[in-house]
């Protein structure tokens, strides 16, 4: 049976979506994070952060727009593998964009059997 998020736990959904995208980029350019995991690793921490940010997104949306959670989620991802060319050490790789938003898709979709599909 879909379950109704109340107004401030959506509310939550969106700001820990914003956060854990800023911790990322903010981490993401520090020195420590050159080279933290290695493949195969690092396309499913793609998959796993992308789909998480996703997943919040469509869950403060009530599960009825996970397109949209899915294409925010992929403009992230493109983004973060954009900033990668300006990063000492970094570089960015197609890849890690499609693990991510293989990631991306399943998050957004995940929540909406139990959400349900409001109009």
């Amino acid at each position: 049976m879909p379950t109704e998020l109340p107004r401030p736990l959506r509310t939550i959904c969106f700001g820990l979506a914003l956060l854990a995208v800023a911790a990322h980029f903010v981490f993401g350019a520090t020195p420590a994070a050159v080279g933290l995991l290695q493949e195969p690793l690092d396309k499913v921490a793609h998959a796993l952060f992308l789909g998480t940010v996703a997943a919040l997104l469509s869950a403060g949306w009530h599960g009825t727009r996970p397109l949209l959670a899915f294409l925010i989620a992929s403009c992230i991802g493109a983004a973060d593998e954009v900033s990668q060319m300006f990063l000492p050490g970094r570089h960015p790789e197609a890849a890690d964009l499609l693990a991510g938003m293989a990631g991306a898709l399943i998050g957004a979709f995940a929540l909406r059997p139990l959400l349900g599909d409001r109009k």
